[in-house]
């Protein structure tokens, strides 16, 4: 294992991949050949997370990527955007099969498709549910409950 951080490493192993390298930030096409690096090449065979964050002011949607290595060292996390409009990132379930349900979570609550992903549908909400509730324009009901399917 080099003495370089891994972040150093990533980035220079695949300079045309980033967006912004200081971010650790992918082109949205670079994302599978960056997991398989990242994966491979670094150790770092378990994503823990997946999660996304819904940047309104610039039309994108943020999805942040969190891996560890089994032998040890820190964390890392990546990213990539994606315009809301037509949210799509390639699936990584092929990297980390992990990904799976935390794909589908934020395809349920973000409305990013994940493409080449194995079952991608809704994990929390009903299948005729009518958006994304965690985009910051999703309309709220303040307090009131939105009952579900089948619910009085």
């Amino acid at each position: 294992m080099s003495d370089q951080p891994a972040a150093v490493r990533l980035t220079a192993a695949l300079p045309a991949a980033w967006r912004d390298a200081a971010r650790l930030e992918a082109h949205a096409a670079d994302l599978p050949a960056v997991a398989r690096f990242v994966r491979d090449r670094l150790g770092y065979a378990m994503l823990t997370n997946l999660t996304a964050v819904d940047d309104l002011a610039r039309g994108e949607i943020e999805v942040v990527y969190h891996v560890v290595s089994p032998a040890g060292g820190a964390p890392l996390a990546f990213r990539a955007r994606t315009p809301r409009a037509a949210a799509r990132l390639p699936s990584l379930v092929a990297c980390w099969p992990g990904a799976e349900l935390q794909e589908r979570e934020a395809y349920d609550l973000f409305g990013v498709t994940f493409d080449g992903h194995p079952d991608l549908r809704r994990i929390y909400l009903w299948d005729d549910f009518v958006g994304h509730p965690m985009r910051r324009d999703f309309p709220r009901q303040g307090d009131k409950y939105i009952a579900g399917a089948g619910e009085e």
